[in-house]
């Protein structure tokens, strides 16, 4: 920072010409204009860390949570219209309006959003019903906010809001409604037990019995459970009975009904309605079963990478247990028939010290260049993802030399292994499963680790891939950590462990002897919930599958060496 000539005249002049009175007037104005500098100084340098003095707060009038700088809420519903997000003093006085930005789960709010000063700085109302399609959803949402002050400093900073009905299967749809009373307005949750994934119905058949199962709780008491309008008998479920994660669980009912399915419907409806008039509606889709995918023509190539030791631990990255033989695993599965035998020459297998960050970038320049547009391209990690600790925006995957004090010259940017994959890669069909992402702040149970990193890795992750074409999984949610443990085969990650599970045979729900990716998603994000549930209730780990990925694609063969991927 320059200091105006006019003002250096203007001080010079004081001390040629000037009294005793006038020597100490500028001595004092000379001590107050360096500590001005000194303090500007030090914000910057704080700023520019991401680690400044409290700068946002983040209310929700509707859920009551008054302002507050936690960093994870839990709200009744996902049925919130306002967010009001603070920026406080004395860092907003220097922050323009122009220079504040926020964003709802990836997504921009400037066009539904007002500011205006307030008395503990400046304030940003966010109203979620001027844009249809913006809307917080049940389970885990993110609240963005980042801002610049006039020196160039940035500040920034994340919020998650849980809702207490996160407990919900990713491949089926929910809707919710409120009843008329103020006081009790918070929807009931469910859990399908059965079915778990999309009803298949075969290609010859106009109809077909289904059972449907599950259990629904809900914060009075549940009124009544239909089923495509007919009602299901409800059940206690009996004292003992282990919970499963559910909101308000104290208060669960369980049910089981088979009813014929129409072919030429879309979907079946399942309607949990408490005795408040507050209802979920649960919509399983319906899908034609067609013959047996044929055998993929196509070359395949897998790179794949794990890293359980770093060269750099106790200087902030901790060594993992298992990601190593996650990846060893992974590419000895993919070598085995049901897999389609991929041939060794076709895996690029970099585990500990040799998954350099040269080296990983080396594979992401040529050898994921070598499948073409016919064939199929399947990348898997598993270390450590986090953010820069000098830049939280910035989001890596964790390398074997990674320095965290120098992340963005040694650590793998998520936003550049996505536009290498992009840019280098001709296949047109794509797997991308990631077991590395989730968030830190969580103490995990003894002899359990957690895979640490920030808690918005994964949406990071779900904005990259949406491709058409790309199967993408992530091993757990926005705000989770991604546990490893001996319970799980010997030793691996809980994600890595059903994965493989799955791929063997036990996800093929529909027992045509394919394991396609929505089968494999379906089953092992039961089963990590589950298991995690059981281990660390308050912490469970829901893995995360890329919306509009290919679901139909077939990864595994169950006793058919000749045919897979």
């Amino acid at each position: 920072m320059r200091i105006a000539p006019r003002s250096v005249s203007a001080y010079a002049r004081s001390a040629r010409h000037g009294t005793r009175d006038g020597r100490a007037s500028f001595k004092a104005r000379v001590s107050i204009f360096c500590a001005v500098l000194l303090g500007l100084a030090l914000s910057y340098s704080q700023a520019r860390q991401a680690r400044a003095a409290n700068v946002f707060e983040i209310e929700l009038p509707e859920a009551r949570i008054a302002s507050t700088s936690d960093m994870e809420l839990v709200i009744p519903s996902a049925h919130v219209a306002t967010i009001l997000v603070h920026v406080l003093n004395p860092q907003a006085a220097l922050i323009d309006y122009g220079k504040i930005f926020t964003s709802i789960n990836g997504q921009a709010t400037a066009t539904i959003s007002d500011m205006r000063p307030s008395e503990r700085g400046k304030l940003v109302r966010i109203d979620l019903k001027k844009r249809d399609g913006l809307a917080l959803v049940p389970g885990r949402n993110t609240v963005e906010i980042r801002a610049e002050n006039r020196l160039g400093a940035v500040f920034y900073s994340s919020f998650i809001l849980r809702t207490e009905t996160e407990n919900r299967n990713p491949a089926f749809q929910y809707r919710s409604s409120l009843g008329n009373d103020p006081s009790h307005q918070t929807p009931p949750d469910l859990r399908m037990t059965e079915p778990k994934i999309a009803i298949e119905m075969p290609s010859t058949q106009n109809s077909m019995d289904v059972r449907f199962s599950g259990i629904a709780a809900a914060a009075t008491s549940v009124e009544r459970i239909l089923i495509d309008g007919a009602a299901a008998p409800l059940k206690r479920v009996p004292e003992g009975e282990r919970k499963i994660g559910l909101a308000h669980e104290e208060n669960r009912v369980m049910f089981d009904l088979t009813r014929p399915v129409r072919a030429d419907a879309s979907n079946v409806a399942i309607e949990v309605v408490d005795s408040f008039g507050n209802r979920i509606t649960e919509l399983i889709p319906i899908h034609s079963r067609a013959h047996p995918a044929s055998q993929f023509k196509g070359k395949k190539y897998a790179l794949i990478i794990g890293i359980s030791k770093f060269l750099n631990n106790g200087r902030g990255v901790k060594d993992l247990q298992y990601a190593h033989s996650d990846a060893a695993s992974i590419s000895e599965f993919l070598q085995s028939p049901a897999a389609g035998a991929f041939p060794s020459d076709n895996i690029k297998l970099l585990l500990n010290e040799n998954a350099t960050l040269a080296a990983v970038r080396e594979a992401l320049t040529t050898f994921i260049a070598k499948p073409g547009p016919d064939d199929l391209l399947l990348i898997f990690i598993a270390t450590h993802g986090m953010p820069d600790p000098l830049n939280q925006q910035n989001h890596y995957f964790v390398m074997y030399d990674t320095d965290l004090e120098r992340m963005s010259d040694t650590a793998l940017a998520m936003s550049k292994l996505g536009t290498l994959v992009e840019q280098r890669s001709f296949a047109r069909r794509r797997v991308m499963l990631f077991d590395a992402c989730d968030s830190a702040g969580i103490s995990a149970p003894a002899g359990v680790t957690a895979r640490g990193g920030n808690n918005l890795s994964n949406l990071i992750l779900k904005r990259l891939y949406l491709e058409e074409g790309t199967a993408t999984m992530t091993s757990s949610d926005v705000g989770e950590s991604s546990y490893e443990h001996m319970r799980w085969g010997g030793g691996h990650g809980v994600f890595t462990h059903f994965l493989l599970e799955g791929l063997k045979g036990k996800a093929d729900e529909n027992l045509d002897g394919l394991v396609t990716v929505g089968e494999l998603f379906g089953y092992v994000n039961l089963q990590v919930v589950d298991a995690t549930s059981q281990l660390y209730p308050q912490a469970s780990q829901h893995p995360q599958m890329v919306p509009g990925g290919n679901a139909d694609l077939t990864l595994a063969a169950v006793n058919r060496p000749t045919s897979g991927l």
